[in-house]
C-alpha cells in the first residue's frame, strides 16, 4: 500500500469514526430530550435497542445474534440470509 493509499484509508477510518460518534450522540441527545418532557425514553425499534447497548451488550450481541435472527430454510444460515434477518430484525418494534 502506498503511502497515498494509507493516508487516504486513515482518512476513511477518521471519518467513519466522527459518523459514528455524532449519530451516537444525535441519539443520546434525543434520549435527553425525551426524559425532559416525560417521553417514553425506552428505544422504539431493535435498531434504537442496538444503538443504545454498552460496549459489554455489543460484544454479548454480535457474538450471539446471528442464531436468533437468520432467515433459514432449516439448513446452515448463510451470509445473506443472516443480513436479511438482521435487517428485519432491527426494524421491528422493540420488545418492552
Amino acid at each position: 500500500m502506498t503511502p497515498i493509499e494509507k493516508a487516504r484509508e486513515a482518512l476513511k477510518q477518521e471519518q467513519s469514526r466522527r459518523e459514528e460518534f455524532y449519530e451516537g450522540a444525535a441519539y443520546a441527545l434525543k434520549l435527553v430530550e425525551a426524559a425532559q418532557v416525560g417521553e417514553d425514553e425506552r428505544p422504539k425499534t431493535n435498531g434504537d435497542r442496538v444503538r443504545a447497548m454498552s460496549d459489554e451488550e455489543l460484544i454479548n450481541f454480535y457474538f450471539g445474534g446471528c442464531d436468533e435472527v437468520c432467515i433459514n430454510d432449516g439448513n446452515s444460515c448463510t451470509d445473506a440470509m443472516c443480513r436479511e434477518g438482521m435487517r428485519a430484525w432491527l426494524r421491528q418494534e422493540a420488545e418492552r
